[in-house]
């Protein structure tokens, strides 16, 4: 039982090492060899490129150009104005994030009731376009056009809106303007 087993695993063996020879390989190297003979392509060679020459930022009096703008500015120090011409006029905040009630028209708004808490600080209830309402209180924004609250009352909300001048470009005039509570019948 010992010699058979021995000798079909002799066997064996010498099957699987007659299956590593050198046989099929014979395709393989003619496909190489035609892939040799092919002709190479011609590639065009790698364009010319101008040098530019290099420029270098000299600050000396200048302002950076990295900083925000200084309205304020009114010359240099030796007292001679070389800066832009600034006219002292209301502007909006352009940094403002603008929120809520300022997406709509001021007169796409209504009050619709007026608050006041226990610490006596009163509320306005505007109803948006949407149906929605929010409760706004002095300071706040509303419309379009920067609208701040100046002032609530019983009847009434006052605000600061500002408008482009048509006089200066680049400026603003302020307007107080009213929202009003509707009246009952």
């Amino acid at each position: 039982m010992r010699l058979l087993t021995y000798t079909v695993s002799c066997l064996f063996f010498t099957l699987l090492l007659t299956a590593c020879s050198d046989r099929g390989m014979a395709d393989l190297e003619a496909e190489i060899g035609r892939i040799k003979a092919r002709d190479n392509p011609q590639v065009e060679p790698i364009p010319e490129f101008k040098l530019v020459p290099s420029h270098f930022y000299e600050v000396d009096n200048k302002r950076s150009p990295f900083e925000r703008w200084d309205d304020s500015a009114q010359g240099s120090e030796d007292g001679n104005n070389t800066g832009p011409v600034v006219i002292d006029c209301p502007k909006p905040d352009p940094f403002r994030v603008r929120v809520g009630l300022e997406s709509s028209p001021l007169d796409a708004l209504k009050l619709v009731g007026i608050l006041e808490d226990a610490t006596g600080t009163t509320w306005g209830l505007i109803m948006s376009p949407e149906g929605l309402i929010t409760r706004v209180q002095t300071g706040d924004y509303m419309g379009q056009n920067s609208g701040l609250i100046t002032s609530i009352t019983d009847r009434e909300i006052e605000l600061l809106e500002l408008h482009p001048d048509p006089a200066l470009p680049g400026c603003w005039k302020e307007q107080q303007t009213k929202l009003a509570m509707p009246e009952e019948q």
